[in-house]
């Protein structure tokens, strides 16, 4: 039996990496969980498990995420290029991104209307340089299904939030841009 240890700093995100694991990988035998890097070594040390590498992973995940998540609010940003758009839309648009990628609500006003789609990506998976196909499809599913319309069926890579952000706009003027799937 495979065995891991979970480790983030944030206790939401051990509990969603668990639940996530146990359904993907019901075969995985999770023996610890760590509140930073330095526990987790300890861990896989004491444990002798060799899986050092998710450490390095999540340790380059967080220097690539950085450049997102040590700037200021970027709502002064989405307020000059959609000066036209409610407040409440382009945060629930960013909310919906930010909950795509498993991130605190509280980030999303980090996110640019010039970042890219692909960009956020490959901070996140910062081992592979594009996603693949079936990550594809399911954003494009995602979007379509949450505000309609074939336009999202071809995304292009390197798309922008702002970009996206449009779109949603013209499909769904005037309507809420809440949440339409459980999360």
């Amino acid at each position: 039996m495979t065995r891991a240890v979970i480790a983030d700093d944030e206790a939401l995100m051990r509990e969603q990496l668990r639940d996530r694991l146990t359904e993907l990988w019901p075969e995985l035998e999770i023996v610890g969980e760590a509140k930073n890097g330095v526990e987790a070594v300890a861990l896989v040390v004491v444990l002798g498990l060799g899986i050092a590498w998710s450490v390095h992973f999540e340790a380059r995940r967080r220097a690539a995420l950085k450049i997102y998540w040590a700037r200021s609010c970027a709502g002064r940003a989405w307020r000059e290029a959609f000066p036209d758009a409610p407040k409440d839309a382009i945060r629930e648009f960013l909310y919906f991104v930010v909950d795509e990628f498993g991130f605190e609500r509280g980030q999303a006003l980090k996110l640019a209307p010039n970042d890219t789609l692909l960009g956020l990506y490959r901070a996140c998976y910062p081992d592979k340089s594009a996603p693949d196909a079936m990550e594809v499809e399911f954003l494009h599913r995602t979007l379509s299904a949450r505000y309609g319309g074939a336009r999202f069926a071809a995304v292009p890579d390197g798309v922008t939030f702002g970009e996206l952000f449009r779109l949603a706009r013209e499909v769904r003027p005037n309507k809420s841009l809440e949440r339409t799937r459980e999360g």
